[in-house]
This record gives structure tokens, sequence and C-alpha cells, in this order.
């Protein structure tokens, strides 16, 4: 059985908390083991998909509002949200660095019934 890098898969999802999507994008192309590279590319479709529905919702609060206050360190949402988002990528870390297999861009059944019938 062909083991699993784990650390590498682990780190695709903590190391977004420090520095974003990008570690997830080089541990993609660095690595060629099948389970750090799902879940590097799970940790960015996560990463790109978190930045951009808080850039959407921070967003629409600024042009309703026409203030930034939302986003200065002192408002409790701006800060509760940030602590939410950093749990939930540690905890698919730690399930990563345990090697538990999860996903949640799984192929539905639909597209693997075409895949099988057409080949493709």
């Amino acid at each position: 059985m062909k083991e699993k890098n784990t650390v590498l898969a682990g780190l695709s999802y903590l190391l977004f908390i420090f520095l974003g999507v990008l570690p997830a994008l080089v541990i993609y192309f660095i690595t060629k083991d099948s389970y750090a590279k799902t879940h590097a590319k799970q940790a960015f479709i996560l990463g790109v998909g978190v930045s951009f529905i808080s850039l959407i919702l921070f967003g629409s609060f600024f042009a309703i509002t026409g203030s930034l206050t939302i986003l200065q360190e002192d408002s409790y949402l701006n800060t509760a949200t940030t602590i939410i988002i950093d749990m939930f990528f540690v905890v698919l870390a730690v399930m990563a660095f345990k090697g538990k297999e999860f996903s949640f861009f799984s192929e539905s059944e639909s597209a693997r019934y075409w895949r099988h019938w057409t080949g493709k």
C-alpha cells in the first residue's frame, strides 16, 4: 500500500491561515502524491471561495453604509468571522494530518455514469 503524504496535505489547509492560498497552489504543483494533491486542490478552492465570499459580504456592507468600520481591528464581526474560518481550516488540517479521506467537491453520480458510458 502506498504511503500518503499527510504532512503536505495538512499543511495545505494550515498554511492558509498565515499565507493565504499560495501554499496550497505550490503544494499542488510540486507534489506527486495524489492524497496531498487532492487536499491541496481542495484547500485552494476553499480558500479562494472563503476569500471571495468575505470580499462580497464586506464590500456590500461598505456599499450600503459607506463606511469601512466593519473592517477595523476593533470590529467584533470581523474578528469572529476570522476566528471561525481559521478554526474550520485547523479542523481540516488535523483531519488531513490523520490521513482521513474527505472531499467537499466529489463527483456527482450523473457525471460518473456519463464518464463510464462515454469513456471520457
